[in-house]
């Protein structure tokens, strides 16, 4: 099985006294997009994703598109048909062979998907090359909805309570 978490976080579970648990809950980490995840991704409109620029600064910015702009292209390459706009901190800290987080939410439905991998760039398009890919309980995720046509001040969609 494929080392799950590094030794900083096994430390740290060792000391919280939930190594067990975690090693239990790493089970479901995987390299792979599960036939289930990919549906789920292809229906999605938006994700979070979050990279480390060259001076360590960590960024997460949201990318939106219409249904489909997440395409799992095979079992470890997710492409992201769209790219951080322009003066977006985090399109300075993407390079091909960094590494990408994202996290995939569906606040209607209280779902999320995690993946983190290795970047590939593209003219529109970004690929994660996955290495971990594994739900997350909704727990604390308040249904909402986006709400099309309707812009905020910034210029972005916004968004409803469900």
């Amino acid at each position: 099985m494929a080392r799950i978490f590094h030794p900083g976080e096994l430390a740290v579970q060792s000391r919280a006294g939930v190594r067990d648990q975690a090693g239990k809950i790493g089970t479901g980490i995987r390299a792979e997009i599960p036939p289930a995840a990919r549906d789920f991704l292809l229906g999605q409109r938006l994700v979070v994703a979050a990279s480390v620029s060259a001076n360590g600064r960590v960024w997460a910015s949201l990318l939106t598109g219409q249904r489909g702009f997440l395409e799992p292209v095979d079992e470890r390459r997710l492409r992201i048909h769209a790219r951080p706009q322009f003066g977006d901190p985090l399109a300075e800290s993407l390079h091909d062979g960094g590494d990408l987080g994202i996290l995939v939410i569906d606040l209607a439905n209280r779902k999320r998907l995690r993946l983190n991998g290795r970047v590939e760039l593209h003219a529109e398009a970004i690929d994660v090359v996955t290495r971990q890919v594994f739900a997350n309980c909704p727990k604390y995720i308040q249904a909402r909805g986006i709400e099309d046509g309707v812009e905020s001040p910034a210029g972005g969609a916004t968004m409803r309570r469900g």
